[in-house]
C-alpha cells in the first residue's frame, strides 16, 4: 500500500488524536478454529496452512473471506520453496547455446515471492498491514516490543 504508514492506536491516544470511528478495529467475524486445509493444496502448502493459519487464528485476523487468500498464499509459498530448492541444487544460471541464462526456477521464485508479499499484506501477516487493517490483535497474550515502546 502507498502512503504514510499509520500510527499505532496507542500513539494516537498518547498524542490526544485518537478517534473511535477511525482507530477502533473493523468488525469482523473471526474464525476461532482453523478449518482443514484445502484438498487441492500441495503437501508443503498444507504444512504452511497449518503454520500461518494457526498464527492468524490466534491473532484473531482470519475470517471466512480470507480462507482462499490464505490458500493462495500457502501455494505461492510452496512454489517459492520448491523453486529455491531447485536453484540451490542446479544454480542460478544455466548454460545455453547463447550463453548463460537465468535458471527458470529463479524466475518462478521471484514471481512467487512477489505473490507471497502481496498476500501477506492482505492477510495481515506483516506488522504494518495489521495497522492498516485496523484489526484488534489484543487477543494475543503478549505485547509486541513496539507496543511496549509506544506505551512507555
Amino acid at each position: 500500500m502507498k502512503g504514510r504508514p499509520p500510527k499505532p492506536k496507542a500513539q494516537h491516544k498518547k498524542q490526544g488524536t485518537y478517534r473511535k470511528d477511525r482507530h477502533d478495529p473493523a468488525p469482523a467475524d473471526v474464525i476461532k478454529k482453523l478449518p482443514t486445509a484445502r484438498t487441492w493444496l500441495s503437501k508443503r502448502a498444507k504444512e504452511k496452512w497449518r503454520q500461518a493459519g494457526t498464527i492468524l487464528v490466534k491473532s484473531r485476523l482470519l475470517t471466512e473471506l480470507d480462507l482462499d487468500a490464505l490458500a493462495s498464499y500457502c501455494e505461492a509459498w510452496s512454489s517459492w520453496r520448491e523453486a529455491i530448492d531447485a536453484v540451490e541444487k542446479y544454480g542460478q544460471f544455466v548454460d545455453t547455446e547463447h550463453g548463460p541464462k537465468k535458471h527458470p526456477a529463479q524466475q518462478i521464485a521471484e514471481a512467487s515471492h512477489r505473490t507471497m508479499l502481496a498476500l501477506q499484506e492482505r492477510l495481515g501477516l506483516l506488522p504494518l498491514a495489521r495497522q492498516r487493517l485496523r484489526v484488534d490483535t489484543s487477543g494475543s497474550d503478549e505485547k509486541s516490543k513496539l507496543e511496549e515502546f509506544v506505551d512507555s
